[in-house]
């Protein structure tokens, strides 16, 4: 009888744990959508306050949002936003430089009020 009691509270906080991580997966899809999945929204807001070659964009990333997107992202990132024209390239010595443009500068202004609109349907 002992032993029925240990296997029960054993699979009590088994199950525990099983329902706590079903219930962080909904919060981790919404950081995810939040940061990685719409990391131009950053990288646009950096830029919007000055130009800057990747690796500063990237520092100031963490430094102002705690963002740390793995190497390779962050660069996906600033082509495609190059290639649709939200950000213009120019190399300087050994360094591209990014400046945006003033297409970047709407999309970033809707993609605000956008989130702002999610937000008030939420309260």
């Amino acid at each position: 009888m002992l032993d029925r009691k240990k296997e029960d509270r054993g699979n009590t906080k088994n199950e525990t744990k099983a329902e706590e991580e079903t219930t962080d997966r909904p919060l981790k899809r919404l950081k995810r959508s939040l940061t990685i999945d719409n990391l131009w929204i950053y990288i646009l807001s950096i830029l919007k306050d000055r130009n800057m070659h990747a690796y500063n964009i990237f520092k100031e990333m963490d430094k102002r949002y705690g963002l740390k997107p793995g190497l390779v992202t962050p660069y996906v990132v600033l082509y495609k936003l190059e290639e649709d024209k939200y950000i213009i390239g120019y190399d300087s010595g050994r360094r591209r430089y990014y400046k945006i443009t003033e297409k970047g500068k709407n999309v970033l202004r809707r993609a605000k009020e956008e989130i702002k609109k999610a937000f008030k349907r939420l309260k």
